[in-house]
């Protein structure tokens, strides 16, 4: 089974979570979903409300403050995090499409993490995704 509660009474299928969250984000209802990733430290989040308004974006596990300064934390969210916000409160998809792609590539390279398997710090992940942008 490839589904997941959104909301009491509404599932997901995690194959096309990010066609709903895109499209609920049109909508401009309030976002925090995501889809298995294999770390919280990959999982970006968008809060919207109405058009002309300020979102909220941010990590889902928040400032990691149990690992701050120990370079352990994986920088994907917060990059995500900025990717969802040139997308959906700047208007700037042409910069959003290169950030995520910028992660993306650093990732198919074999970026990774220590919650990814890797052995690259905080720094050096970061790094990596700035070199692929």
């Amino acid at each position: 089974d490839v589904t997941a509660p959104v909301s009491p009474g509404l599932f997901v299928d995690l194959r096309e979570g990010r066609e709903l969250v895109e499209s609920l984000a049109k909508d401009r209802r309030v976002l925090n979903l995501f889809s298995f990733t294999g770390s919280i430290g990959m999982l970006p989040s968008a809060s919207l409300s109405d058009p002309g308004k300020p979102g909220l974006y941010e990590p889902v596990h928040g400032s990691a403050p149990d690992i701050a300064g120990e370079g352990k934390a994986n920088p994907c969210a917060a990059i995500l995090s900025l990717e969802m916000a040139l997308r959906w409160s700047l208007d700037r998809a042409d910069a959003a499409d290169r950030v995520q792609a910028a992660v993306e590539a650093a990732l198919d390279a074999g970026a990774r993490t220590s919650d990814l398997g890797g052995t690259m710090t905080t720094s050096q992940m970061g790094d990596a995704i700035l070199g692929a942008l």
